[in-house]
C-alpha cells in the first residue's frame, strides 16, 4: 500500500494479464482505508471485464465520485485478486500510480505537478505473479 494525504486525483497504468486460459477472474483495485477500517472498495476494471487473457496495457483515471472521500492521513491501498480455486494467476507488469496531492473540493491547479509511485520501484523485477491469494515476485 501507500499513503498519501489527500489525493485531487489518482491516475494508475500498469501491464496485465490472467493466467491465459480458463475463466478469467482476476482484478486490480483501491481501498480507501481511515483509522485501519476500509471505508470504500473500487475495481479498475467494470465486473464483467476481469484482466485479459493476453498482455495488455492499461491506464485507468480514478473517478472524483470515488475520490471525493479521501481525506488527510487516509491510507490507499491497492489490491489484487488473482480468483479462488487452484493455482489461478494473475500477472502485473509496471505498476505506476500518478496522483496530484489535494482534495477534490480544493483548488488545486490543473498544472500541479504529479508525484509518482512504481511498484515494484523501478530498479528491481518489474512483475509480479499472484497465484491465488499469495504473492511470489
Amino acid at each position: 500500500y501507500f499513503r498519501l494525504p489527500s489525493v485531487s486525483r489518482l491516475v494508475v497504468s500498469f501491464r496485465w494479464m490472467d493466467q491465459g486460459w480458463g475463466i478469467r477472474k482476476g482484478r486490480l483495485g483501491l481501498s480507501i482505508h481511515r483509522d485501519s477500517k476500509a471505508i470504500i472498495h473500487h475495481s479498475f476494471t467494470e465486473p464483467n471485464h476481469p484482466a485479459p487473457l493476453h498482455l495488455e496495457d492499461r491506464v485507468y483515471d480514478v473517478p472524483c465520485s470515488i475520490l471525493q472521500f479521501c481525506r488527510p492521513n487516509d491510507e490507499i491501498v491497492i489490491w489484487r485478486y488473482a480468483g479462488g480455486g487452484s493455482s489461478h494467476i494473475l500477472s502485473v507488469l509496471f505498476f505506476q500510480a500518478r496522483y496530484w496531492p489535494g482534495t477534490i473540493s480544493s483548488s488545486t491547479s490543473v498544472a500541479a505537478i504529479p508525484k509518482e509511485l512504481s511498484w515494484p520501484p523501478l530498479c528491481h523485477n518489474p512483475a509480479y505473479t499472484f497465484h491465488d491469494n499469495a504473492v511470489r515476485g
